[in-house]
């Protein structure tokens, strides 16, 4: 019967911890933002490259050929949500390499991603610029 109790009692620890962790947050503040948006504001259209690096990890690299006055997003899959960790309220957050590219530009940059925040990238005037967002 012991045996029984302390397994259902780690159970429940484990449940509630997930959900804290991954449950809560969204409850709390609402779904996150999309990963990026990539706004074309010239009047001619362009080929765009993203890649995204952890380390030398090759984590998203995606294409898009974008028309005037366009944009796209990128939604978070499962794994760009919080994670929580050992420390219970802390999200493993990690530092990337956004490395984006037209036909004759390219930028390099490093962020701290979190769930609740979105990185702009717009191109015009044949070049890349980008604002950070978050709520």
């Amino acid at each position: 019967m012991r045996i029984k109790v302390s397994i259902a009692v780690g159970i429940s620890i484990i449940i509630l911890y997930l959900a804290f962790g991954y449950v809560f947050p969204v409850t709390l503040v609402g779904k996150p933002l999309p990963l990026f948006e990539i706004c074309n504001k010239d009047l001619k259209p362009h080929n765009v490259r993203i890649m995204i690096l952890n380390g030398d990890e090759e984590v998203l690299n995606v294409s898009y050929r974008m028309m005037p006055k366009s944009r796209v997003s990128y939604e978070r899959s499962f794994g760009w949500y919080p994670k929580p960790t050992f420390t219970l309220i802390t999200w493993a957050d990690g530092k990337y390499r956004f490395i984006v590219s037209t036909e004759n530009h390219t930028i390099s940059h490093e962020f701290r991603v979190h769930p609740w925040m979105t990185i702009h990238f717009f191109i015009e005037n044949g070049s890349i610029r980008w604002r950070v967002v978050v709520v």
